[in-house]
């Protein structure tokens, strides 16, 4: 469960930035084929992960290295100010989920060992945009995230 929890997770922090919101995960190419997008948009790329070697044995922890796309429509023509204004609106959504994600974690009271502790690491982000049928303007987040192996998230939605 602890990939689908993680999942769960980063969808229910989409979902808590507001209605227009929208989140999916998968491949880039899943993302281009969606039709009717409506911005903004969260798009999450299939993870990555490590287990960590403890001593000599696989220990009880997950590495997750997640890399989250915050997706704005820009305009056709391109102007300075107005890509700007993209850029500037999507850094504000990955920031808000930035914070909230961390909210929960620093909220996560697993009363258990502290092994079991939620750990966000080496957040990093960089700026890109993408003219293709739409044009596009945004950030894309990357972070590790550690978490127990019997990590179970319900979603708060359902």
């Amino acid at each position: 469960m602890t990939h689908e929890s993680v999942l769960t997770l980063l969808e229910d922090t989409a979902k808590s930035l507001g209605d227009s919101v929208q989140f999916g995960y998968g491949a880039l190419e899943d993302f281009n084929t969606i039709p009717n997008k409506t911005f903004p948009y969260i798009w999450v790329y299939p993870m990555k992960g490590e287990f960590p070697k403890l001593g000599q044995s696989v220990g009880s922890i997950v590495e997750f290295d997640i890399e989250v796309n915050f997706v704005v429509l820009d305009s056709v023509s391109g102007a300075e100010f107005e890509t700007a204004k993209a850029w500037d609106d999507a850094f504000q959504l990955m920031e808000k989920f930035v914070h909230k994600l961390d909210q929960f974690i620093l909220n996560y009271d697993p009363s258990v060992p502290s092994s079991d502790i939620i750990e966000l690491e080496r957040l990093r982000f960089e700026a890109g945009r993408k003219a293709t049928g739409d044009v596009l303007t945004g950030w894309k987040l990357g972070f590790v995230m550690k978490i127990p192996t019997q990590f179970e998230y319900c979603s708060i939605y359902e």
